[in-house]
């Protein structure tokens, strides 16, 4: 991946939870099982295509991804259930957003959205390392939206 510094900060928020704070029940898996709303700024000009990604940074053993979808269009809103771009598989094995499980102040995740060059043209159900393999020359910009669940 490109150095972070060089690339420009993306502002990612959403209107279902503060940053740092807590995930209402109803992305959860065990609920709705849909991603919440995600709004971004500051895409740069050149921005063709995002990816989003969630992480379980703290899960036992090594993080974990549940949701990783790319070549979304260079938008402000990422919906709740969003369905443009292509799903990725998520280490639950699942083409999608798999939300967290129960609720616990001790998971620490986070959204991740990408802005690229250009779509990846990768397949649906390819994985996040062969997105973030080619995520590398096309990063322009990247934000983050830590939470717990």
């Amino acid at each position: 991946m490109q150095d972070p510094a060089s690339t420009l900060p993306l502002r990612l928020s959403s209107s279902a939870f503060p940053a740092g704070g807590l995930l209402p029940f109803v992305f959860r898996q065990n609920a709705s099982n849909t991603n919440p709303p995600l709004f971004v700024r500051g895409l740069p000009d050149t921005t063709r295509s995002l990816m989003v990604m969630l992480e379980h940074r703290n899960a036992p053993i090594a993080p974990r991804t549940h949701w990783v979808c790319w070549d979304l269009p260079p938008v402000q809103k990422i919906a709740v259930g969003e369905q443009r771009g292509k799903q990725g598989r998520n280490d639950f094995l699942i083409d999608g957003y798999t939300g967290p499980l129960g609720q616990s102040v001790s998971g620490s995740f986070c959204f991740t959205v990408f802005a690229l060059r250009r779509a990846l043209h990768l397949p649906e159900g390819s994985s996040r390392y062969q997105a973030q393999r080619l995520l590398a020359s096309e990063l322009l910009a990247y934000g983050e939206l830590p939470f717990y669940a």
